[in-house]
């Protein structure tokens, strides 16, 4: 049985470029927003171009509800209320992967996620480094490392196998989630190197492993 997978700020530009790759390695997604009609035209164009009918739009907390694997994609100053709002929608078991980036903050976005979740679901972080430019083109190969950190060894697996979806892209084990803030402290970097270089989407390869 394929997994579900619901990207929740599936309306964004990240949150778009993860849908159309997950769907094009054959998940099936849910596409979640604050409104339906914004969330099923987002899904048609997804659909559309990942070549899948296995991508649908709905409003966020329902498109939580049948989730196996919950990728949260919204901004910073959203995602506490968005949690708080999701709360009594995620399925017993549920793995949440915080993709926050706190770029004004030296919080650590995954551990404020774990603080608003109930009890049994699963928090993992990853995807931060991943140029939505680059996650959404079909074209080109992610060819970068996507750095993963969880206190669930099951929700480090289940993390893993959807960067493995991405050709190209390699799953890395940082840790637990207090090493999280380190993944967001290197979104600062690949800022600054992308305005040094005048590029869009630098990544990160990680040698030696």
């Amino acid at each position: 049985m394929r997994e579900t997978i619901a990207i929740v700020g599936g309306t964004g530009a990240e949150g778009m470029a993860l849908a159309l790759r997950f769907a094009r390695a054959g998940a099936r997604v849910r596409v979640g927003s604050r409104t339906v009609e914004r969330a099923r035209a987002a899904a048609t164009l997804i659909a559309g171009k990942a070549g899948s009918g296995a991508v649908e739009g709905f409003e966020n907390a329902v498109a939580v509800r049948e989730a196996d694997v919950i990728v949260l994609t919204v901004p910073p100053d959203a995602q506490i209320s968005t949690l708080q709002a999701l709360a009594s929608s995620f399925r017993p078991g549920a793995v949440l992967v915080d993709a926050t980036v706190r770029l004004k903050s030296e919080q650590n976005s995954a551990l404020l996620a774990a603080e608003h979740v109930p009890e049994g679901v699963r928090v993992a972080s990853a995807f931060h480094t991943l140029s939505a430019g680059l996650a959404g083109n079909l074209e080109e190969s992610i060819d970068s490392d996507v750095l993963i950190c969880a206190d669930d060894p099951e929700a480090k697996s289940a993390v893993s196998a959807l960067v493995q979806m991405l050709p190209g892209a390699r799953p890395v084990d940082l840790g637990g989630l207090k090493k999280s803030r380190l993944i967001e402290n290197t979104v600062q970097l690949l800022i600054a190197l992308n305005r040094a270089h005048k590029v869009k989407h630098s990544g990160i390869r990680i040698t030696g492993l």
